[in-house]
Parts: C-alpha cells; sequence; structure tokens
C-alpha cells in the first residue's frame, strides 16, 4: 500500500466536488467517532491473531489496554440502481455460515479503541474525560495503525488487505433537560430529518426511512444513514436523544489507501454538513457553533 498525504486541493480533485468550509463547534454533541475499513475475507483470522497483532505490532503505548469479545458486525456494501441489496421486509436474514467474534482492544487511556474481525479493521474514539480531537486527528492516528495490521495480515499468512468499503460514524447524545424536555421538542432541534438536507456541495436526496433515514450521496460516492432514537447509556442513567450518522461507500482494493482516503473525507463532509443542515440554529448556538 502506498502512503498517502494529500491535500484539500488534491482531494478536491479526486472527488470532483468544491472544498467546503466545514461548522466547528466547541462543544459538540459527539460521543463517539469511528472510521472503519471493511475488506475481503481473511478465510484463517482468529481470535489468536488479533491478540498476536496487539502483542506484537501496535505501539507499546497499547500494551496495557483491555481485550475482550463482542458480536461479529455483518458485511455492509452500499449498491445503487439496479445492484441495490434487496430487505426482506420482515423476519430474519438467514446467514451462511457462523464467523468468529469482533475483538475489541480498548485504551481507557486515551478512549481510544481497535476492533478487529475477519473483515473488518476499526478505530473508534469514545468521549471519555477530555474532548473531541477533532476528525484530523482521528484519521491521523488511524493510518499507522491500519497499515501495521495491513503488514501483520501478510507476515502471518493470512492474506493481503483487499479493502471494498469505507465507512464514518459520529455518535451524538443529546441528553434530556439540554434541549429538550419531551419527544414533541425533537423536531425543534431537528428541524432538517423532517425535509431532505443539503451538505454544502454535496447535494444528497432522502431515499426512504423507517426508524433509520437513508441518503444516497451525489455521485452515488456512498449512502449516510441516520438514526435517531430514545436510549440511555445504563439503566439508571438520564434518557437522551442518540443521533448515529453513519456514512460509507465503495473502496476500490486497486488503489486502497487513496480510496479509502477519499472515502473518509467525503464521508465525513457529508456528516458534519448534513449535521448542521439537519439541527437548528437555536441548537447549533448550545453547541458553540462559531460562524453563527
Amino acid at each position: 500500500m502506498t502512503s498517502v498525504s494529500m491535500t484539500n486541493e488534491r482531494l478536491a480533485g479526486v472527488t470532483g466536488m468544491p472544498r467546503d468550509v466545514l461548522p466547528i463547534f466547541a462543544t459538540p454533541p459527539v460521543a463517539e467517532a469511528i472510521l472503519s475499513v471493511q475488506f475481503d475475507r481473511l478465510t484463517d483470522f482468529s481470535a489468536a491473531h488479533a491478540g498476536w497483532f496487539w502483542k506484537d505490532y501496535l505501539p507499546h503505548a497499547w500494551s496495557n489496554a483491555t481485550v475482550k469479545t463482542a458480536p461479529y458486525l455483518e458485511d455492509q456494501r452500499e449498491k445503487f440502481g439496479s445492484d441495490r441489496v434487496w430487505i426482506p421486509p420482515f423476519g430474519a436474514i438467514i446467514r451462511p455460515h457462523a464467523e468468529p467474534d469482533r475483538t475489541q482492544i480498548a485504551r481507557l487511556d486515551a478512549d481510544r479503541m481497535i476492533q478487529l474481525q475477519s473483515t473488518r479493521f476499526i478505530y473508534n474514539w469514545r468521549k471519555g474525560n477530555g474532548p473531541y480531537p477533532t476528525f484530523k486527528i482521528i484519521r491521523d492516528e488511524f493510518w499507522p495503525l491500519f497499515r501495521d495490521f495491513c503488514k501483520f495480515s501478510d507476515e502471518a499468512s493470512l492474506g493481503k488487505i483487499q479493502p471494498n468499503q469505507w465507512e464514518v460514524t459520529y455518535v451524538n447524545f443529546i441528553p434530556k433537560g439540554d434541549l429538550w424536555d419531551t419527544p414533541s421538542d425533537w423536531k425543534r432541534i431537528l428541524p432538517g430529518l423532517w425535509t431532505p438536507p443539503v451538505a454544502g456541495s454535496i447535494r444528497i436526496d432522502l431515499e426512504d426511512c423507517g426508524g433509520e433515514w437513508r441518503f444516497a450521496i451525489e455521485g452515488s460516492r456512498g449512502r449516510l444513514h441516520a438514526n435517531l432514537k430514545l436510549a440511555r447509556v445504563n439503566p439508571e442513567g438520564p434518557d437522551i436523544l442518540a443521533l448515529q450518522l453513519t456514512a460509507r461507500g465503495p473502496a476500490s482494493p486497486a488503489d486502497s489507501e487513496l480510496s479509502i482516503e477519499v472515502g473518509f473525507d467525503i464521508g465525513h463532509r457529508a456528516i458534519v454538513g448534513s449535521f448542521a443542515a439537519m439541527t437548528s440554529d437555536e441548537a447549533q448556538r448550545y453547541w458553540g457553533r462559531s460562524d453563527i
């Protein structure tokens, strides 16, 4: 995999989109930010390989991380037109075979986590005591770790990593009492979820909804999923309005780092621009948007 370090102008040339000035918030409600690469399945990958990667390939700062398993994440592929994935209206989707669990390696001192499974490499920032570190910092932390995993996969005879999809996710928590008291207030906070938002230079058009809104990113570059629900972080905790925004789209293994880098940029711009279009001026002032 070739090293990639692209300026805004070069990214604009690759994506074919003008660069937007994205809004900046002093205290955004983001509780988690996730960068993920999905790749063709490593047939022999196991939890033992995840432990091997942790101990022998991750930097020393990860040596005291905690490790646990979580359920396997099903593969996701964003397709468009006649290739759009068929989803049955009711009932479970039968899976052809069981997959091993996902391994989570968490650095609690830095609010960071790496997740590994046979088809994914995932890097998380999770809100702890510190502020959101910005997308650029998370992205710059992601690359050396992912490259180490690609090197590990080769040296462990698992095979070459062949990316097929990029994914960016932001999870936002809006606690009851901050901007809302009853669900009837939600429309005042998120008026754009009831009308199609426009994310700067990226036009996204409402496709359907049903607990989740799905928007096609212009040019079939990917899809933005918005999920809104009333939730609690723990059973005794306060109610929160949880808004998860996930952008994902195809990645080409032919030039995988460039493809992923462009995808992360498109996903980040679609999420931040759409978040600004979905939320009200009142809410954005509360979160400290600097340009309104």
